[in-house]
């Protein structure tokens, strides 16, 4: 019987410890989604609410941390899990570094793919998903509705988190729901007070962590952090050093670009590229239109990504100065921005 089969059919028990069968760091991941009781703001015009984002968390059920996340407006989706698998096996500095928080790269240091992907009927089961996990060698195993310790461990990891956020806003702001606040912080600040719980979680003591005899042998403390780190000291893990570029190209929705001779068009956006200069498309449009295959982060319209046909690479397209008024928002914004200049014609 497989390790795969052995761990499906004790699941079922709910008498073990899920690190009985864990190898150690980045043999299993899991994605826990859940919507946020605050309401983001526009931050454009404050007065304008956008909705409650969805928060994406990515697990390492071995040491309970959390080693990526997603923070979107888009409704619950295989995308938005994808989106925070990208933050998973990507570099934790130069992320924070984008919402204003500096670290080292020893405060937060999971970077790497799983060996595979724990899941339910959530976000993750799509084709799609499939098939790019497949791609990059990530497998996806169903668990069972009714494994409590699953639900358990994602459950006290989203209290946690929740506990977190509220605890880091400000408590002048008006209750306009029972169970929903409207804050006056955009989605970055959002996004900010979110990678701040996480840190704050990722080297917390946890109550409840049942630790092997192992590590209770080598007196390792239930702190997420120092349970990853003495895991990967004493086992071989199995996280997976995919180049940041090739995750991105893999996991970031896609769509077509319209070449013309403004520029590259894509969701009414201008953006300019070297390919795009040195060969000449620009002038060449005037001839006719073309589209191109492009991948881009939801979180941010900076810059797109012009896949080349072989699919394994690409090149960035920039954000034109000529749209420089959307810098740093996500598409999401950009397109309240239009709505509320609409309105106000």
């Amino acid at each position: 019987m497989t390790n795969s089969n052995v761990f499906q059919k004790n699941i079922k028990k709910q008498t073990w410890s899920m690190n009985d069968f864990i190898l150690g760091p980045g043999c299993y991941y899991q994605v826990e989604t859940t919507i946020a009781d605050v309401n983001i703001v526009s931050r454009i015009n404050p007065e304008y609410v956008l909705g409650r984002p969805a928060i994406y968390l990515v697990v390492d059920v071995f040491s309970h941390m959390i080693t990526g996340l997603y923070v979107g407006l888009e409704k619950p989706s295989w995308t938005g899990a994808m989106m925070a698998l990208v933050n998973a096996a990507s570099d934790k500095v130069s992320y924070c570094k984008a919402y204003d928080i500096d670290i080292q790269a020893s405060e937060w240091i999971a970077k790497g793919l799983p060996d595979a992907i724990l899941c339910g009927k959530g976000e993750l089961i799509s084709r799609e998903a499939v098939i790019l996990l497949l791609d990059l060698q990530v497998r996806i195993e169903n668990i069972p509705s009714n494994n409590r310790d699953f639900k358990r461990i994602l459950c006290k990891i989203d209290k946690l988190i929740q506990n977190n956020v509220q605890k880091l806003i400000s408590k002048d702001y008006k209750k306009t729901d029972v169970n929903v606040y409207r804050f006056g912080v955009d989605l970055k600040q959002f996004t900010k007070i979110v990678i701040e719980a996480v840190l704050c979680y990722n080297n917390s003591l946890m109550k409840s962590y049942d630790r092997t005899s192992l590590m209770i042998k080598d007196d390792v403390q239930p702190i997420p952090k120092n349970i990853w780190e003495w895991g990967i000291a004493n086992f071989s893990g199995s996280l997976l050093r995919v180049p940041e570029e090739k995750v991105k190209l893999s996991f970031m929705p896609v769509g077509d670009a319209k070449v013309t001779k403004r520029g590259i068009e894509f969701n009414g956006m201008i953006y300019r590229s070297a390919k795009a200069l040195t060969e000449s498309w620009f002038e060449k449009a005037n001839e006719g239109k073309w589209t191109i295959n492009i991948s881009y982060d939801p979180r941010l319209v900076n810059q797109i990504y012009y896949r080349h046909s072989d699919g394994k690479n690409c090149d960035t397209c920039y954000l034109a100065d000529v749209d420089s008024k959307y810098l740093d928002m996500s598409f999401a914004e950009v397109i309240n921005k239009r709505g509320i200049v609409n309105e106000t014609k």
